[in-house]
């Protein structure tokens, strides 16, 4: 009990600034959008080399998509805070846990996918956000973020698990009270 009371602090003190960080993401990035050709000269869309002014589209999308999976990441914190409530209060096997694990399974394993299918096709080299030295972190997981994809199907496995334990659960209490009354 006392591991599941550390994590539970540990995701707290992770959720709280992520939440709190999601709305300054959020005017960031509907600034950036809103000023795109300033703060983004160009872009590498299918390797060409295109003048932000002349087509804005596809990065105005693509910074979309890279809010969207951001606050999808935070709502999937949110879902595996909620679980490891419930496991503090022992409940292990309920439908709204099933739930969680499969919203965090597609979240992530769907965040992934588009992250990953989107880099090859637009580069953004002098977005100054992404590329600073201190932000190497970022760059690394944006390129390779496998682990998305990892934690993501993970949970949709867990669901499942999960799901038949209820199942099992369900009949064992069914021939229990079947027995007791044969008894």
């Amino acid at each position: 009990m006392k591991a599941i009371n550390t994590l539970s602090y540990i995701l707290y003190l992770i959720l709280f600034p992520f939440l709190l960080a999601v709305p300054i993401i959020f005017w960031i990035g509907a600034k950036l959008i809103l000023n795109i050709n300033d703060e983004i000269s160009s872009y590498k869309l299918f390797g060409k080399e295109v003048i932000t002014s002349e087509n804005p589209i596809p990065l105005i999308a693509t910074l979309i998509i890279y809010l969207l999976v951001s606050i999808a990441n935070a709502y999937g914190l949110i879902l595996l805070y909620k679980i490891v409530e419930k496991f503090k209060k022992m409940i292990f096997f309920h439908s709204d846990i099933i739930s969680y694990l499969k919203q965090m399974g597609y979240i992530f394993s769907l965040g992934f996918l588009m992250i990953y299918f989107l880099k090859p096709v637009i580069e953004i080299e002098d977005f100054i956000f992404i590329n600073t030295r201190t932000n190497e972190e970022i760059n690394v997981f944006i390129e390779t973020p496998l682990n998305g994809l990892v934690i993501g199907l993970f949970f949709l496995v867990l669901s499942q698990v999960f799901k038949e334990a209820l199942k099992q659960k369900q009949e064992n209490i069914e021939l229990k009270q079947e027995n007791e009354l044969t008894i």
